[in-house]
């Protein structure tokens, strides 16, 4: 029997993580479940770690702007579920991949587009397909027409060898960020369907496409193709996500690959050659995305964000169009060359600096080409031990070769360290945070045996102790085994390799749910020594043919990646080809520009337009100056549960999209008078949502509120999030809480609790009214009440007074069996 599982969901969201939020759908910009069968090719973007681990995930929400976009297709998300979920979802034969928004299973798709971030996700990819009825071969799944295609891209695609098999578990592979190619591979696969080509012939046609291949053939190599970053490629009205860190929070790539060659970073180097985003497009790209998608901060994401030309303008512009900026990692030798970034990074408000060290010595860095010396790196965190930050964070990787004399410069360093803290008079909080080095193909690292499990775990714990030792904080971000399966899967260079671990997978139903438990290591361990394979066959570096064999190539000649290999072994840096403000730099004949222009960009003197830390810091007090609007709304049923931020950035979205006007002076989100004074978001009905704006734009807001053409227009866009019923807020009105609910209802019990003294009344067949004493009225919890038997259970009315709990109240007042069906209880409000 088939289920229908949005009934499903209806009945049972209240068992499910977090009430089942995360499975909720109709997040805003995304598709209305109505479309999934008025659109003729349908995808389901589905990620292969939980909402919750990947919500800020930029790229994946890139992905289904494209997709929908193309006005002929369909697209619906999927994760993988939590934990305490997969359990349910199998009782009932729920399909792990099922559409967040149409609840339509995989089955109901076209195309299953499985996004891998991380190397170790792939290992889910198993258990998604098989507990969503999908077969776990190819020649299976080619042979049956209701089974959509299954292809993976992502980040991690391009080091997904582990998938490489005669009969895979995925149909198609694209590596690649280009947006023109990516709608391509889905325009191509929606004419085939219409044509109604075979499964067979249509992954051949995807094959047109410059960056898809097939697993099981590997017949041509392909060109990974970095992004161009165009302003029309760029994430402008993604999904808004339902956790309350991503709502009102967006992220702006203001580069895209990175100019150094850090012999350990698999990223920099397949998305080479490295390219800025101008700060025209920039300000364009921000513009649209903050009123689209109801922004109060931009992340600017980049490799290393002060590497970029126009990094002041870029600081000195966005900071009076967002309430706040973020701003990632950064190296220690751009801050040792440009001393007033601090400054300027804090008049801005930031106030956790993150650097990447990675070697412990210099020894190491040198090895790890991280192009830092001691003088610079000395002369940094002098700086930033001086400047007024509130945290530090140190990012190292442990390779497996360090020494005893490593460890000994190491342990100066924290000294030195010490004693800036000591001369600055001020210690702000410093994190080290460490993970063993994974060596990636396509980096100059990819020929190089990896170390055994315990070795990394050994450097990590030596590391730890020496850090610890100094004062200073300590956090291993991946562990031994996170290690080991990470590393044997991107050096999956024998069949024999990838059917052991996913052998193992399967026999054991391991998920990966952010750690890699020592169980399936046990059981990985056991396969591989089925297969008469050793740590020697899956930690040795790629051959030669392997290398030669491989579908895929990056834009860096492999002559250089071997040059840089040699360096990376005798311990020897070069350098990288930026310019900076003081020198030119020198091209390496990388092989990844294609033009005399693309290098000149790279290497030119890169003069400095430096913004005064005090100018930036007057800018970002002025625009803090701010004034309330208040909206009196409604809430609609179908937002129960849903944190009330999101209608606070739905209707900040709906006024900025209605009158761009309002999107340079809308600030930020803060609070709504039912949602803070009741802490509950079940809340439904009435309620008045504030928005700050900046001060200036006091007589626009005053013309607009008052017209009701406007209003009306902005509740258009508002839509499905609610209502404008009004303006201003609600001091001294009243508030009236009605509770709906089948289970028994026992006001008496709540008000006893509280030694709040009353007189019961008959007034009705079922009504009861509680008359409040005036001793009972002084205890403020509630003004009057009264419940109601009925047909579908029981109501009650509650008119709060100031120390009121309403979650007290539910919790006291119902006879519910199952805490988790609280939810099922609904609560309106009426604000007279």
């Amino acid at each position: 029997m088939s289920i229908d599982f949005k009934s499903w969901y209806d009945n049972h969201f209240h068992s499910l993580t977090n009430n089942g939020l995360w499975l909720r759908g109709g997040e805003i910009n995304t598709l209305s479940p109505d479309e999934f069968e008025k659109r003729d090719y349908r995808v389901i973007l589905t990620r292969l770690s939980t909402y919750w681990d990947t919500a800020d995930s930029f790229t994946h929400k890139l992905l289904y702007q494209m997709i929908t976009g193309q006005g002929d297709m369909y697209a619906d998300l999927a994760y993988l579920p939590p934990l305490s979920d997969a359990d349910l979802f199998e009782q009932y034969g729920v399909p792990w991949i099922i559409g967040t928004s149409s609840k339509q299973g995989a089955c109901a798709f076209d195309m299953i587009a499985l996004s891998n971030s991380i190397v170790q996700e792939i290992v889910n990819i198993p258990a998604m397909l098989r507990r969503s009825g999908i077969p776990l071969r190819k020649s299976e799944r080619l042979l049956k027409s209701d089974i959509p295609l299954v292809i993976l891209g992502g980040a991690n695609a391009l080091y997904s060898s582990a998938l490489h098999a005669s009969d895979p578990v995925v149909d198609g592979i694209f590596v690649g960020e280009d947006a023109v190619k990516i709608k391509d591979l889905f325009r191509i696969a929606r004419e085939c369907k219409i044509n109604k080509l075979t499964k067979k012939e249509t992954l051949e046609r995807l094959e047109s496409v410059d960056g898809f291949y097939q697993p099981d053939t590997l017949k041509k190599t392909v060109k990974f193709t970095p992004a161009e970053i165009g302003e029309n490629d760029l994430l402008h009205s993604g999904p808004v996500m339902y956790t309350e860190e991503q709502m009102g929070c967006g992220n702006l790539a203001i580069s895209e690959g990175c100019p150094c060659f850090c012999s350990f970073c698999a990223e920099s180097w397949g998305r080479k050659p490295y390219r800025e985003l101008s700060i025209d497009k920039i300000r364009t790209a921000a513009t649209a995305m903050k009123a689209a998608m109801g922004l109060e901060t931009l992340e600017l994401y980049s490799f290393n964000f002060n590497m970029h030309r126009d990094f002041y303008p870029i600081l000195a512009e966005l900071s009076v169009e967002f309430a706040s900026l973020g701003l990632k990692s950064q190296r220690f030798d751009m801050i040792a060359y440009d001393p007033e970034i601090v400054k300027c990074l804090h008049a801005v408000g930031k106030t956790s600096i993150t650097c990447g060290l990675e070697g412990i010595s210099g020894k190491m860095r040198r090895y790890l080409h991280k192009s830092l010396n001691e003088r610079e790196l000395k002369l940094s965190l002098s700086m930033l031990i001086r400047a007024p930050i509130r945290e530090l964070k140190i990012f190292l990787v442990a390779t497996g070769k360090e020494t005893k004399e490593d460890f000994d410069e190491f342990c100066a360093l924290l000294g030195s360290i010490n004693d800036m803290i000591t001369m600055a008079g001020r210690k702000p909080r410093i994190i080290f945070s460490m993970t063993p080095l994974v060596r990636f193909p396509y980096t100059p690292l990819e020929r190089e045996d990896a170390p055994e499990p315990l070795q990394c775990r050994e450097v990590v714990l030596q590391t730890e102790r020496f850090v610890n030792s100094r004062g200073f904080e300590f956090r291993d971000s991946a562990d031994h085994n996170d290690y080991y399966l990470s590393q044997i899967l991107v050096r999956a260079q024998d069949e024999r390799v990838v059917n052991a671990i996913f052998n193992a997978i399967l026999n054991s139903r391991f998920v990966y749910y952010r750690e890699v438990t020592p169980e399936l290591i046990r059981v990985i361990n056991a396969e591989l020594k089925r297969a008469d394979l050793t740590y020697a066959d899956v930690l040795c570096g790629l051959t030669a043919e392997t290398i030669e064999k491989r579908p895929v190539s990056i834009n860096v000649n492999q002559s250089f990646m071997e040059t840089q290999a040699d360096a990376a072994h005798d311990f020897k840096d070069n350098g990288y080809c930026i310019g900076t403000a003081d020198n030119e730099g020198t091209c390496h004949a990388c092989g990844a520009c294609s033009t005399a222009e693309q290098i000149a960009s790279i290497t030119a003197l890169r003069k400095v337009r430096h913004v005064s830390p005090d100018i930036l810091r007057k800018r970002v007090k002025e625009r803090s100056v701010t004034i309330p609007a208040y909206f009196r709304v409604t809430i609609p049923y179908a937002s129960r549960g849903i944190p009330r931020k999101n209608t606070g950035i739905a209707l900040a979205r709906a006024l900025m999209l209605t009158d761009n006007r309002l999107v340079t002076p809308f600030h930020s989100y803060k609070g709504s008078f039912i949602g803070d004074t009741f802490e509950n978001p079940w809340i439904t009905g009435d309620d008045c949502i504030r928005l700050d704006f900046h001060h200036s734009a006091q007589a626009l807001l005053d013309e607009l509120l008052g017209d009701q053409s406007f209003i009306d227009r902005v509740n258009a866009v508002f839509g499905s999030a609610g209502t404008i019923k009004g303006i201003g807020d609600f001091a001294e009105h009243a508030v009236t809480l009605t509770f709906e609910s089948q289970y028994a209802l026992d006001i008496p019990a709540f008000l006893n609790k509280y030694s709040v003294k009353y007189t019961t009344r008959k007034t009705g067949d079922t009504r009861y009214t509680y008359e409040l004493t005036k001793d009972g009225v002084k205890k403020k919890v509630v003004t009057s009440c009264s419940s109601l038997k009925t047909e579908r259970g029981w109501e009650g009315c509650i008119v709060p007074s100031e120390k009121f709990d309403c979650n007290e109240f539910i919790t006291t007042a119902f006879a519910v069996n199952d805490p988790q069906e609280r939810v099922r209880i609904t609560i309106s409000a009426v604000v007279a």
